[in-house]
Protein backbone atom coordinates (compact mmCIF):
# COMPACT_ATOMS: atom_id res chain seq x y z
CA UNK A 1 0.00 0.00 0.00
CA UNK A 2 2.58 2.08 0.59
CA UNK A 3 4.56 1.57 -2.54
CA UNK A 4 1.61 2.03 -5.06
CA UNK A 5 -0.41 4.82 -2.70
CA UNK A 6 -0.27 8.25 -3.98
CA UNK A 7 2.67 10.58 -2.73
CA UNK A 8 0.46 13.72 -3.14
CA UNK A 9 -2.39 12.30 -0.92
CA UNK A 10 -2.32 12.75 2.52
CA UNK A 11 -3.20 9.58 5.13
CA UNK A 12 -5.73 10.52 7.54
CA UNK A 13 -4.96 7.95 9.70
CA UNK A 14 -1.03 9.04 10.43
CA UNK A 15 -1.63 13.18 11.17
CA UNK A 16 0.66 14.29 13.76
CA UNK A 17 -1.03 15.20 17.34
CA UNK A 18 -1.65 19.42 17.15
CA UNK A 19 -0.97 19.86 13.77
CA UNK A 20 -3.33 19.31 10.51
CA UNK A 21 -0.09 18.10 8.64
CA UNK A 22 0.48 14.25 7.02
CA UNK A 23 3.16 11.95 8.35
CA UNK A 24 5.15 11.94 5.26
CA UNK A 25 5.78 7.57 3.99
CA UNK A 26 9.90 7.75 4.67
CA UNK A 27 9.23 8.64 8.31
CA UNK A 28 6.11 5.91 8.87
CA UNK A 29 8.47 3.46 7.23
CA UNK A 30 11.43 4.41 9.86
CA UNK A 31 9.09 3.98 12.59
CA UNK A 32 7.49 0.48 11.40
CA UNK A 33 11.23 -0.22 11.21
CA UNK A 34 12.16 0.75 15.07
CA UNK A 35 8.63 -0.92 15.94
CA UNK A 36 10.02 -4.16 14.48
CA UNK A 37 13.57 -3.66 16.35
CA UNK A 38 12.03 -2.88 19.50
CA UNK A 39 10.33 -6.52 19.37
CA UNK A 40 13.10 -8.21 18.12
CA UNK A 41 15.06 -7.10 20.83
CA UNK A 42 12.06 -7.48 23.62
CA UNK A 43 11.76 -11.32 22.51
CA UNK A 44 15.43 -12.15 22.87
CA UNK A 45 15.00 -10.82 26.43
CA UNK A 46 12.71 -13.03 27.11
CA UNK A 47 14.50 -15.87 25.36
CA UNK A 48 17.74 -15.09 27.67
CA UNK A 49 15.96 -15.01 30.67
CA UNK A 50 14.08 -18.73 29.85
CA UNK A 51 17.89 -19.95 29.58
CA UNK A 52 18.49 -18.54 32.28
CA UNK A 53 15.82 -20.10 34.25
CA UNK A 54 16.62 -23.54 32.85
CA UNK A 55 20.40 -23.10 33.72
CA UNK A 56 19.98 -22.55 37.66
CA UNK A 57 19.68 -25.85 39.42
CA UNK A 58 17.15 -25.84 42.49
CA UNK A 59 19.07 -25.09 45.41
CA UNK A 60 19.41 -21.52 43.71
CA UNK A 61 15.73 -21.24 42.68
CA UNK A 62 14.90 -22.34 46.98
CA UNK A 63 17.47 -19.81 47.93
CA UNK A 64 16.06 -16.85 45.72
CA UNK A 65 12.50 -18.01 47.22
CA UNK A 66 14.06 -17.42 50.68
CA UNK A 67 15.13 -13.98 50.29
CA UNK A 68 12.03 -13.01 48.39
CA UNK A 69 9.97 -14.04 51.61
CA UNK A 70 12.29 -12.41 54.07
CA UNK A 71 11.88 -9.28 52.55
CA UNK A 72 8.54 -9.29 52.30
CA UNK A 73 8.21 -9.88 55.96
CA UNK A 74 10.65 -7.36 56.98
CA UNK A 75 8.80 -4.27 54.79
CA UNK A 76 5.55 -6.09 57.03
CA UNK A 77 6.98 -5.22 60.51
CA UNK A 78 8.96 -1.75 59.23
CA UNK A 79 5.35 -0.22 57.53
CA UNK A 80 2.22 -0.48 60.12
CA UNK A 81 -1.12 -0.90 58.69
CA UNK A 82 -2.98 1.84 58.17
CA UNK A 83 -6.09 0.22 59.39
CA UNK A 84 -5.07 -1.84 63.18
CA UNK A 85 -1.21 -2.30 64.09
CA UNK A 86 -0.31 -5.21 66.88
CA UNK A 87 2.13 -4.38 69.52
CA UNK A 88 3.82 -7.43 69.88
CA UNK A 89 4.58 -8.59 73.88
CA UNK A 90 7.56 -9.56 75.70
CA UNK A 91 9.33 -12.62 76.10
CA UNK A 92 6.55 -14.83 78.43
CA UNK A 93 4.35 -11.25 78.57
CA UNK A 94 0.42 -11.36 77.63
CA UNK A 95 -0.87 -11.88 74.13
CA UNK A 96 -0.53 -8.61 71.83
CA UNK A 97 -3.65 -6.29 72.10
CA UNK A 98 -4.63 -4.54 68.76
CA UNK A 99 -5.62 -0.69 68.66
CA UNK A 100 -7.71 0.66 66.11
CA UNK A 101 -7.40 4.43 65.09
CA UNK A 102 -11.13 4.39 64.78
CA UNK A 103 -11.90 3.19 68.13
CA UNK A 104 -9.03 5.97 69.73
CA UNK A 105 -10.40 8.41 67.25
CA UNK A 106 -13.71 8.23 69.02
CA UNK A 107 -12.77 9.04 72.37
CA UNK A 108 -10.23 12.15 71.24
CA UNK A 109 -13.49 13.51 69.64
CA UNK A 110 -14.43 13.97 72.59
CA UNK A 111 -11.81 15.64 74.60
CA UNK A 112 -10.80 18.50 71.93
CA UNK A 113 -7.82 16.39 69.89
CA UNK A 114 -6.52 14.63 73.41
CA UNK A 115 -5.63 11.20 72.17
CA UNK A 116 -7.69 8.11 73.78
CA UNK A 117 -6.77 5.85 76.42
CA UNK A 118 -7.00 2.70 78.23
CA UNK A 119 -7.63 2.26 82.21
CA UNK A 120 -4.32 -0.24 82.29
CA UNK A 121 -1.63 1.89 80.13
CA UNK A 122 0.20 3.51 82.46
CA UNK A 123 2.46 5.92 80.54
CA UNK A 124 5.84 7.53 81.24
CA UNK A 125 6.90 10.40 83.52
CA UNK A 126 9.89 11.21 82.51
CA UNK A 127 11.96 11.37 79.25
CA UNK A 128 12.72 7.21 79.67
CA UNK A 129 9.88 6.66 78.80
CA UNK A 130 10.82 5.09 75.32
CA UNK A 131 13.18 2.56 77.30
CA UNK A 132 10.62 1.57 79.69
CA UNK A 133 7.83 1.30 77.19
CA UNK A 134 10.41 -1.14 74.85
CA UNK A 135 11.27 -3.32 78.23
CA UNK A 136 7.03 -3.46 78.97
CA UNK A 137 6.26 -4.86 76.07
CA UNK A 138 6.16 -2.33 73.45
CA UNK A 139 8.58 -3.30 70.74
CA UNK A 140 7.26 -1.29 68.01
CA UNK A 141 9.43 0.60 66.34
CA UNK A 142 7.64 3.74 66.17
CA UNK A 143 7.71 3.36 69.97
CA UNK A 144 11.55 2.89 70.29
CA UNK A 145 12.62 5.93 68.54
CA UNK A 146 13.81 9.05 70.84
CA UNK A 147 10.58 10.65 70.67
CA UNK A 148 11.14 12.51 74.46
CA UNK A 149 14.60 13.92 73.58
CA UNK A 150 14.49 14.31 69.55
CA UNK A 151 11.61 13.60 67.54
CA UNK A 152 9.07 15.65 69.53
CA UNK A 153 11.52 18.63 69.33
CA UNK A 154 10.53 19.10 65.78
CA UNK A 155 7.00 18.79 65.94
CA UNK A 156 3.99 20.61 67.07
CA UNK A 157 1.39 19.14 69.19
CA UNK A 158 -1.31 18.61 66.23
CA UNK A 159 1.38 16.26 64.88
CA UNK A 160 2.15 15.09 68.44
CA UNK A 161 -1.89 13.94 68.82
CA UNK A 162 -1.99 12.23 65.09
CA UNK A 163 0.90 10.43 66.42
CA UNK A 164 -0.68 8.92 69.61
CA UNK A 165 -3.53 7.83 67.54
CA UNK A 166 -1.92 5.36 65.57
CA UNK A 167 -1.32 2.46 68.11
CA UNK A 168 -1.73 1.56 71.62
CA UNK A 169 2.21 1.80 71.78
CA UNK A 170 2.43 5.29 70.87
CA UNK A 171 -0.62 6.18 72.86
CA UNK A 172 1.23 4.95 76.09
CA UNK A 173 4.54 6.58 75.25
CA UNK A 174 3.10 10.31 74.15
CA UNK A 175 0.57 10.72 76.51
CA UNK A 176 0.15 10.92 80.29
CA UNK A 177 -3.10 10.27 82.50
CA UNK A 178 -4.65 13.91 83.79
CA UNK A 179 -4.81 14.47 87.60
CA UNK A 180 -7.80 15.36 89.04
CA UNK A 181 -11.71 14.49 88.03
CA UNK A 182 -11.61 11.20 85.21
CA UNK A 183 -13.38 11.57 81.90
CA UNK A 184 -16.94 10.13 81.82
CA UNK A 185 -15.67 7.42 79.29
CA UNK A 186 -12.13 6.71 81.57
CA UNK A 187 -9.06 8.16 82.78
CA UNK A 188 -8.09 11.90 81.09
CA UNK A 189 -5.21 11.55 78.99
CA UNK A 190 -2.88 14.73 78.16
CA UNK A 191 0.07 14.96 75.26
CA UNK A 192 3.52 15.12 76.06
CA UNK A 193 4.52 17.83 74.37
CA UNK A 194 8.24 18.87 75.08
CA UNK A 195 7.78 22.65 72.89
CA UNK A 196 4.61 24.34 73.81
CA UNK A 197 3.50 27.47 71.92
CA UNK A 198 0.89 29.45 73.59
CA UNK A 199 -0.40 31.82 70.71
CA UNK A 200 -3.50 34.02 71.92
CA UNK A 201 -6.41 32.21 68.73
CA UNK A 202 -5.34 28.79 70.44
CA UNK A 203 -3.76 29.48 73.90
CA UNK A 204 -6.70 27.69 75.62
CA UNK A 205 -7.19 24.41 73.77
CA UNK A 206 -3.33 23.98 74.62
CA UNK A 207 -3.50 24.19 77.85
CA UNK A 208 -6.07 21.41 77.80
CA UNK A 209 -4.54 19.13 75.88
CA UNK A 210 -1.30 19.21 76.66
CA UNK A 211 0.61 18.21 80.10
CA UNK A 212 2.27 21.56 81.19
CA UNK A 213 4.33 19.82 83.99
CA UNK A 214 6.64 17.92 81.20
CA UNK A 215 6.84 20.80 78.75
CA UNK A 216 10.56 21.34 78.40
CA UNK A 217 10.42 25.14 76.26
CA UNK A 218 7.34 27.32 76.84
CA UNK A 219 7.02 30.06 74.66
CA UNK A 220 4.20 32.79 75.26
CA UNK A 221 3.24 35.35 72.73
CA UNK A 222 0.59 37.80 74.07
CA UNK A 223 -1.31 38.53 77.09
CA UNK A 224 -4.17 36.40 77.15
CA UNK A 225 -1.72 33.58 76.34
CA UNK A 226 0.13 34.41 79.16
CA UNK A 227 -3.11 34.46 81.39
CA UNK A 228 -4.24 31.24 80.01
CA UNK A 229 -1.13 29.34 81.52
CA UNK A 230 -0.72 30.90 84.43
CA UNK A 231 -5.15 30.09 85.49
CA UNK A 232 -3.95 26.46 84.26
CA UNK A 233 -0.56 26.41 86.88
CA UNK A 234 -2.80 27.46 88.88
CA UNK A 235 -4.98 25.12 89.58
CA UNK A 236 -4.66 22.37 92.66
CA UNK A 237 -4.01 19.37 90.29
CA UNK A 238 -1.08 20.84 88.24
CA UNK A 239 2.45 20.19 89.97
CA UNK A 240 3.93 23.48 88.33
CA UNK A 241 6.42 23.80 85.47
CA UNK A 242 8.43 20.98 87.19
CA UNK A 243 10.54 20.03 83.65
CA UNK A 244 10.48 23.67 82.26
CA UNK A 245 14.54 24.60 81.05
CA UNK A 246 13.48 27.54 79.16
CA UNK A 247 10.65 30.27 79.17
CA UNK A 248 10.22 32.75 77.32
CA UNK A 249 7.94 35.89 76.75
CA UNK A 250 7.48 37.75 73.47
CA UNK A 251 5.29 40.86 73.07
CA UNK A 252 3.27 41.21 76.14
CA UNK A 253 4.09 44.69 77.53
CA UNK A 254 5.16 43.60 81.16
CA UNK A 255 4.45 45.83 83.58
CA UNK A 256 6.46 45.33 87.32
CA UNK A 257 3.26 43.84 89.44
CA UNK A 258 3.51 41.28 86.17
CA UNK A 259 6.80 39.92 87.92
CA UNK A 260 4.62 40.06 91.67
CA UNK A 261 1.64 38.33 90.55
CA UNK A 262 2.15 36.26 87.78
CA UNK A 263 5.99 35.49 86.57
CA UNK A 264 6.93 34.24 90.00
CA UNK A 265 4.36 32.14 90.81
CA UNK A 266 4.38 30.70 87.50
CA UNK A 267 8.14 29.89 88.11
CA UNK A 268 7.42 28.72 91.93
CA UNK A 269 8.36 24.76 91.23
CA UNK A 270 11.07 24.85 88.54
CA UNK A 271 13.93 23.02 89.47
CA UNK A 272 15.48 22.76 85.92
CA UNK A 273 15.21 25.90 84.83
CA UNK A 274 18.12 27.40 82.76
CA UNK A 275 16.65 30.20 80.28
CA UNK A 276 14.42 33.42 80.69
CA UNK A 277 14.06 35.27 77.91
CA UNK A 278 11.65 38.62 77.90
CA UNK A 279 12.67 40.04 74.66
CA UNK A 280 10.45 42.82 73.02
CA UNK A 281 7.96 43.13 76.01
CA UNK A 282 8.55 47.10 76.61
CA UNK A 283 10.51 45.78 79.80
CA UNK A 284 11.37 49.45 81.77
CA UNK A 285 13.71 49.94 85.06
CA UNK A 286 10.92 49.71 87.51
CA UNK A 287 9.98 46.11 85.77
CA UNK A 288 14.20 45.05 85.75
CA UNK A 289 14.24 46.28 89.47
CA UNK A 290 11.27 43.97 90.22
CA UNK A 291 12.58 41.37 88.58
CA UNK A 292 15.98 41.67 90.73
CA UNK A 293 14.05 41.78 93.90
CA UNK A 294 11.61 38.51 93.17
CA UNK A 295 14.17 35.86 93.49
CA UNK A 296 13.79 34.61 89.89
CA UNK A 297 17.07 35.73 88.39
CA UNK A 298 18.37 32.95 91.33
CA UNK A 299 16.75 29.64 89.07
CA UNK A 300 18.40 30.81 85.50
CA UNK A 301 21.97 31.04 83.47
CA UNK A 302 20.81 33.01 81.14
CA UNK A 303 18.70 36.08 80.85
CA UNK A 304 17.81 37.76 77.43
CA UNK A 305 16.23 41.12 78.03
CA UNK A 306 16.63 42.62 74.41
CA UNK A 307 14.73 44.86 72.11
CA UNK A 308 13.09 46.62 75.63
CA UNK A 309 13.24 50.06 76.74
CA UNK A 310 15.92 49.62 80.03
CA UNK A 311 17.98 52.50 80.67
CA UNK A 312 20.67 53.28 83.12
CA UNK A 313 18.61 52.86 86.16
CA UNK A 314 17.84 49.19 84.92
CA UNK A 315 21.70 48.33 84.66
CA UNK A 316 22.42 49.69 87.52
CA UNK A 317 19.47 47.34 89.34
CA UNK A 318 21.16 44.14 87.47
CA UNK A 319 24.81 45.13 87.90
CA UNK A 320 23.75 45.65 91.67
CA UNK A 321 21.69 42.10 92.07
CA UNK A 322 24.10 39.79 93.39
CA UNK A 323 21.92 36.91 91.34
CA UNK A 324 22.19 38.36 88.20
CA UNK A 325 26.47 38.37 88.83
CA UNK A 326 26.19 34.58 89.00
CA UNK A 327 24.49 34.11 85.47
CA UNK A 328 26.37 33.20 82.91
CA UNK A 329 24.95 35.34 79.75
CA UNK A 330 23.11 38.66 79.68
CA UNK A 331 21.88 39.71 76.79
CA UNK A 332 20.47 43.79 76.83
CA UNK A 333 20.74 44.14 72.76
CA UNK A 334 18.77 47.19 71.43
CA UNK A 335 18.34 48.81 74.55
CA UNK A 336 19.15 52.28 76.02
CA UNK A 337 21.72 51.39 78.92
CA UNK A 338 24.12 54.43 78.08
CA UNK A 339 27.48 55.02 78.56
CA UNK A 340 26.80 54.88 83.02
CA UNK A 341 24.86 51.24 82.73
CA UNK A 342 27.48 49.89 80.79
CA UNK A 343 29.86 51.08 83.43
CA UNK A 344 27.82 49.83 85.89
CA UNK A 345 27.35 46.12 84.32
CA UNK A 346 31.33 46.57 84.30
CA UNK A 347 31.86 46.79 87.64
CA UNK A 348 29.64 43.94 88.06
CA UNK A 349 31.68 41.82 85.40
CA UNK A 350 35.14 42.66 88.10
CA UNK A 351 33.07 40.48 90.65
CA UNK A 352 31.80 37.89 88.45
CA UNK A 353 33.28 34.53 88.05
CA UNK A 354 30.88 32.92 85.91
CA UNK A 355 29.83 35.52 83.13
CA UNK A 356 30.99 34.40 79.84
CA UNK A 357 28.77 36.85 77.60
CA UNK A 358 27.49 40.28 77.80
CA UNK A 359 25.81 41.42 74.99
CA UNK A 360 25.41 45.30 74.82
CA UNK A 361 24.80 46.13 70.83
CA UNK A 362 22.92 49.34 69.64
CA UNK A 363 22.67 50.85 72.11
CA UNK A 364 20.42 54.14 71.84
CA UNK A 365 21.73 56.61 72.72
CA UNK A 366 24.93 54.84 71.34
CA UNK A 367 27.78 53.48 74.01
CA UNK A 368 31.44 55.59 73.21
CA UNK A 369 34.59 55.17 74.75
CA UNK A 370 34.05 55.83 78.21
CA UNK A 371 31.96 52.93 78.65
CA UNK A 372 34.55 50.99 76.28
CA UNK A 373 37.56 52.00 78.64
CA UNK A 374 35.19 50.91 81.70
CA UNK A 375 34.65 47.32 79.91
CA UNK A 376 38.36 47.26 78.74
CA UNK A 377 39.32 46.96 82.47
CA UNK A 378 36.23 44.25 83.39
CA UNK A 379 37.77 42.07 80.23
CA UNK A 380 41.63 42.63 81.53
CA UNK A 381 40.35 41.55 85.17
CA UNK A 382 37.57 39.03 84.63
CA UNK A 383 38.65 35.15 84.69
CA UNK A 384 35.22 33.85 82.61
CA UNK A 385 34.42 36.70 80.40
CA UNK A 386 34.49 35.10 76.75
CA UNK A 387 32.46 37.07 74.49
CA UNK A 388 31.97 41.15 74.67
CA UNK A 389 29.57 42.58 71.86
CA UNK A 390 29.96 46.23 70.93
CA UNK A 391 28.55 46.24 67.60
CA UNK A 392 26.35 49.35 66.15
CA UNK A 393 27.82 52.04 69.06
CA UNK A 394 30.22 54.91 68.64
CA UNK A 395 33.42 53.34 69.84
CA UNK A 396 36.94 54.97 68.30
CA UNK A 397 40.26 54.21 68.34
CA UNK A 398 40.90 54.89 72.10
CA UNK A 399 38.29 52.57 72.97
CA UNK A 400 39.52 50.01 70.56
CA UNK A 401 43.04 50.33 71.63
CA UNK A 402 42.24 50.15 75.33
CA UNK A 403 39.60 46.88 74.75
CA UNK A 404 42.91 45.62 72.66
CA UNK A 405 45.56 45.53 75.28
CA UNK A 406 43.05 43.90 77.76
CA UNK A 407 42.51 41.39 75.27
CA UNK A 408 46.09 40.83 74.81
CA UNK A 409 46.45 40.30 79.05
CA UNK A 410 43.39 37.66 78.98
CA UNK A 411 45.25 35.79 76.06
CA UNK A 412 48.73 35.89 77.47
CA UNK A 413 46.91 34.62 81.06
CA UNK A 414 45.45 31.83 79.82
CA UNK A 415 48.07 30.79 77.83
CA UNK A 416 50.41 30.82 81.18
CA UNK A 417 47.87 28.78 83.08
CA UNK A 418 47.56 26.35 80.15
CA UNK A 419 43.85 27.10 79.30
CA UNK A 420 41.77 27.05 76.31
CA UNK A 421 41.77 30.72 74.77
CA UNK A 422 38.95 31.82 73.80
CA UNK A 423 37.72 35.58 73.22
CA UNK A 424 35.39 37.01 70.96
CA UNK A 425 35.12 40.66 70.70
CA UNK A 426 32.66 42.48 68.38
CA UNK A 427 33.70 45.91 67.43
CA UNK A 428 31.46 45.91 63.89
CA UNK A 429 29.69 48.91 62.82
CA UNK A 430 32.01 51.59 64.71
CA UNK A 431 34.26 54.76 64.72
CA UNK A 432 37.58 52.58 64.78
CA UNK A 433 40.15 53.54 62.35
CA UNK A 434 43.36 52.56 61.55
CA UNK A 435 45.03 53.28 64.93
CA UNK A 436 42.95 50.97 67.17
CA UNK A 437 42.68 47.75 64.34
CA UNK A 438 46.65 47.88 64.47
CA UNK A 439 45.86 47.23 68.28
CA UNK A 440 43.57 44.83 67.66
CA UNK A 441 46.17 43.26 65.17
CA UNK A 442 48.44 43.06 67.95
CA UNK A 443 46.36 40.87 70.09
CA UNK A 444 45.13 38.89 66.83
CA UNK A 445 49.33 37.80 66.72
CA UNK A 446 49.44 37.27 69.79
CA UNK A 447 46.84 34.66 69.97
CA UNK A 448 47.70 31.10 69.41
CA UNK A 449 47.09 29.92 65.31
CA UNK A 450 44.42 27.17 66.67
CA UNK A 451 42.84 29.55 69.30
CA UNK A 452 38.88 30.40 68.80
CA UNK A 453 39.43 34.20 68.78
CA UNK A 454 37.41 36.43 67.06
CA UNK A 455 38.75 40.21 66.53
CA UNK A 456 35.54 41.50 63.73
CA UNK A 457 35.99 44.68 62.24
CA UNK A 458 33.28 44.98 59.59
CA UNK A 459 31.84 48.18 58.73
CA UNK A 460 34.28 50.17 60.12
CA UNK A 461 36.22 53.52 58.84
CA UNK A 462 39.53 50.94 58.60
CA UNK A 463 39.76 48.49 55.50
CA UNK A 464 41.79 45.34 55.05
CA UNK A 465 43.75 47.70 52.68
CA UNK A 466 44.07 50.37 54.89
CA UNK A 467 45.53 48.50 58.03
CA UNK A 468 47.99 46.71 55.55
CA UNK A 469 49.35 50.21 54.78
CA UNK A 470 49.20 51.49 58.08
CA UNK A 471 51.68 48.02 59.25
CA UNK A 472 54.29 48.94 56.50
CA UNK A 473 53.96 52.85 57.28
CA UNK A 474 54.59 51.91 61.51
CA UNK A 475 57.69 49.33 60.15
CA UNK A 476 56.48 46.43 62.24
CA UNK A 477 57.37 43.60 60.10
CA UNK A 478 56.04 41.25 62.95
CA UNK A 479 52.30 42.10 61.91
CA UNK A 480 50.48 40.01 59.77
CA UNK A 481 47.79 42.21 58.24
CA UNK A 482 45.93 39.00 57.20
CA UNK A 483 46.07 37.25 60.26
CA UNK A 484 42.18 35.65 60.12
CA UNK A 485 42.26 36.18 63.86
CA UNK A 486 40.88 39.64 63.15
CA UNK A 487 37.87 39.40 60.70
CA UNK A 488 36.53 42.62 58.22
CA UNK A 489 33.47 40.14 56.75
CA UNK A 490 30.34 40.16 59.09
CA UNK A 491 29.40 37.48 61.51
CA UNK A 492 25.88 36.68 61.65
CA UNK A 493 24.84 36.56 65.56
CA UNK A 494 24.28 32.62 65.19
CA UNK A 495 27.18 32.01 63.67
CA UNK A 496 29.05 33.28 66.31
CA UNK A 497 30.99 30.93 69.24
Amino acid sequence: WLKHRDPAAPNPSLFSKGCGRAMPASSWSSASALGAVLALGAAAAAVLAWQRRRARGPEEEEEEATEKAAREEQSEEVVPSLGKEAVPPAAGGPAPTVASTSDTGSTAGTERGSPAASPSVTPPASPTGSAAAAAGGGSSPLAVCPWHDALSFFLPSEEICRASLACTSLRRELTVEASGKSHEKGPRRLLLVPVVQLWMETAEEEVQRVSLPHARILRVYHRLSLNAVASAVRQPCCPGLRCLERLAFKGLQMHPDDVSLTLRPLLAHTPRLKLLSLQNNRIGDATVQRLCDSGILEKVETLNLRFNMIRSGGAAALAACPAAARLRWINLKMNAVGDEGALALAGMLRRSSSMQMLNLRRQTPALTDKAALGLAEALRSSSSLQQLRLRRNKISDAGAVALAAAATARLASAAALGDEARMELDLEENKVHEQGAVALLRTANVAPAGAQVELLLHSNPVTRASLRQAVADSGEHGLDASNPHLQFDTKPESELF
